[in-house]
């Protein structure tokens, strides 16, 4: 086990056919008013939500409803939650519903007496509650996320196109939820296999993440075994009490914080995912789904014993042949078990569009081609117009090198990057942030700091120049010249606002630029005839 950790985990489990009795004991341990959240009217037809009604009114309490939670939570109606919360005065919020639901109730909790826009501080600038925290509770009804027993909210915002989890600490972990495996029997089969394939995702996704020998990742190899096995039973036998408790019982070991101990992780399906989900409002399960074979074969390269290992373990494929075709196979029986399941395998189904990702993170609504105009037209100086060309490209134009850049001098490529280029280099400069501090980083603590490290290095793709152009439109030409980001320099320094008088005191700045970045300096102080 590497680094320095300190395990925790405040949420106290009821498990079995008679969980929901438990409530009873749970409740006088909180003050009489209960925000009660759950979906649609699913729990009305299949009579949990009587049941549960009727233990808080046996028990005195008096409820305030908050329906209509939606499979991914939106920033309005975190808003209606935060009002009824404090119109009720709520002492307790209690989730009756999946995974979305319990996100949703811990989104409330912290920001129903937040002295701030919740959606700012809490998914934009990542910072921690610093009011009141309503206390939460949960009765599961849907298996998938581990929301039951950790800190995470992920909450969508579908004017900005962004969708964002926040894992908080032990104080919003809920107080203690209810586990019944019959309260899964009656769910879609559609939203039951999502669930079973989000639970592998949880488990890959902190298991592919290091090449040390980790205590953990043994035990997530028994947990996708059993995962396999039980989702297998119960695809042809959903009321089967056995296979649906273990997959219940290894959803919430998934993702309840223990695996993840001494382990970096980046969680990059799930950002992938909830791109996808921000656009189209699809099953979380499922954009997981879509993304998750594309993405592992990508990274197999560069972790091609961890892989093999995977398919060995895992799926019992023989350790017969190279890494590489263990490794391979592995994944052949993965996607050959996803078909089974029937989840989805293509961004399409879940409608995704072209349009999406052309213009998905493009600022201030402008296509690349005007952006283009901007910076080789617009506002290059006048030594260098029609000699330095920007190019960007989406996948289907560049098959092997997907969402590349490149920068053109005289028809010659002077730089160039690439996504996977990004990838590599990111996670390059993640574990130099790790060493650094002498300890694991998750990706909230050290994204920005990643990406920045990353971009220094000479890897990004497209995205980077939308993000730096942005920025880049948006501030003043000396803001932009001192700009952290290297491609808003990259823009600024060959921008004709730049005049000679400040070119001559840049020359000592040359050296302090990344690398790749140097000879677009002195690209502009020769033109200029300044060196």
């Amino acid at each position: 086990m590497l680094g320095n950790f300190t395990y925790s985990n405040p949420t106290r489990l009821h498990f079995g056919e008679n969980a929901l009795d438990f409530l009873n004991d749970e409740l006088p341990k909180f003050g009489k008013n209960v925000l009660l959240a759950y979906g649609g009217g699913s729990i009305r037809k299949n009579g949990i939500y009587d049941r549960v009604v009727d233990i808080l009114r046996a028990n005195g309490k008096t409820v305030v409803e908050d329906a209509g939670v939606m499979p991914n939570p939106t920033v309005a109606k975190l808003d209606e939650g935060c009002r009824r919360a404090r119109e009720g005065n709520a002492d307790l919020i209690l989730a009756v519903g999946g995974g979305s639901v319990c996100d949703y109730a811990k989104a409330v909790s912290v920001s129903a007496w937040c002295g701030d826009d919740p959606w700012e501080k809490y998914f934009v600038r990542m910072e921690e509650p610093e009011d009141r925290i309503i206390p939460v509770g949960c009765v599961l009804t849907m298996v998938g996320t581990g929301s039951e027993m950790n800190g995470g909210s992920v909450i969508s915002n579908p004017e900005s196109k962004r969708k964002i989890g926040h894992v908080f600490g032990d104080d919003v972990f809920p107080k203690f939820s209810i586990l019944n495996p019959t309260f899964t029997f009656t769910l879609p089969r559609y939203q039951m296999v999502s669930g079973f394939f989000d639970i592998m995702s949880h488990i890959l996704e902190q298991y592919f993440s290091g090449e040390d020998d980790n205590t953990s990742d043994y035990i997530m190899e028994g947990l996708l075994r059993s995962l396999i096995h039980s989702t297998r039973i119960a695809l042809n036998a959903p009321t089967d009490y056995e296979a649906r408790s273990n997959v219940m019982w290894t959803a919430t070991w998934a993702l309840n914080t223990l695996v993840a101990q001494g382990k970096s992780t980046d969680w990059m399906v799930h950002m992938l995912g909830h791109s996808v989900g921000a656009y189209t409002d699809a099953t979380h399960g499922m954009t997981l789904a879509a993304v998750s074979l594309p993405y592992y074969r990508h990274i197999l390269p560069y972790g091609l014993k961890k892989f093999r290992r995977y398919a060995v373990n895992v799926w019992d494929v023989r350790a017969e042949g190279s890494d590489e075709e263990v490794a391979r196979e592995g994944l052949a029986r993965m996607e050959a078990y996803m078909k089974e399941l029937g989840v989805v395998m293509r961004l399409r189904e879940l409608g995704v569009t072209e349009a999406m990702i052309d213009t998905g993170r493009q600022p201030m609504g402008l296509s690349w081609s005007a952006m283009r105009k901007v910076l080789e037209h617009e506002n290059i100086c006048d030594s260098l117009k029609g000699r330095v060309q920007y190019f960007v490209t989406r996948y289907r134009e560049s098959h092997d090198e997907e969402g590349r850049v490149a920068v053109r001098l005289d028809g010659n490529e002077i730089f160039k990057s690439n996504f996977y280029d990004g990838e590599i280099k990111r996670r390059e400069a993640w574990n130099e942030i790790n060493a650094s501090k002498g300890r694991p980083t998750d990706y909230a603590e050290s994204g920005e700091q990643m990406e920045l490290e990353a971009l220094n290095k000479g890897g990004f793709e497209r995205f980077a120049f939308y993000n730096a152009f942005h920025s880049y439109q948006n501030s003043g030409i000396d803001d932009s010249l001192q700009s952290p980001d290297p491609v808003v320099r990259l823009f600024a320094i060959l921008d004709k606002r730049v005049g000679k008088r400040r070119l001559h005191k840049m020359i000592s700045e040359i050296e302090q630029q990344p690398i790749w970045l140097k000879p677009f300096y002195r690209l502009r102080l020769e033109s200029d005839g300044v060196i």
